[in-house]
């Protein structure tokens, strides 16, 4: 997952999200969940693949300027993975496709109080509790390796 701000910084206390990670891996054609975990937390990383882990600042917190990006990476635990699939399977599209509809999808979601408060710095004034503090971002045709 890449976060990006729009004109004002971002900053997020380390470690990211700290048992406030949600994925889900969805079955194409209404197959339902293949893989979910909850309570997990997002590593940053470098832009490279595989990313490698970005020491913590010193100030304990990541900051997301305008124009950059933060690189987060989440790991699936094995045990996260619904019977009757494997981790290699929870990504496969239906054989012989290249249609999107026809491959799993990851939601993943990141809850963090300082989205809240950036979100209500945008709007203006005292509205801090009107907003989500939920980042959610969704891959088609997920590579679980990359993931």
């Amino acid at each position: 997952m890449s976060v990006r701000t729009g004109d004002r910084p971002l900053v997020l206390e380390a470690p990211v999200a700290d048992g406030r990670v949600t994925v889900d891996f969805y079955g194409p054609h209404g197959e339902g969940v293949r893989a979910s975990a909850r309570g997990l937390t997002a590593t940053v990383v470098d832009g490279g693949y595989p990313g490698e882990p970005v020491d913590v600042p010193a100030s304990g917190r990541f900051r997301v300027d305008p124009g950059e990006e933060l690189r987060l990476e989440v790991e699936l635990p094995a045990g996260a993975v619904c019977p009757g699939h494997s981790l290699p399977d929870v990504s496969k599209c239906v054989p012989g496709t290249n249609d999107v509809a026809d491959c799993p999808n990851v939601t993943l979601t990141l809850s963090d109080p300082a989205i809240r408060a950036y979100r209500a710095g945008t709007a203006g004034g005292d509205a801090a509790g009107s907003f989500s503090d939920r980042l959610v971002a969704v891959f088609l045709e997920p590579d679980v390796s990359q993931m």
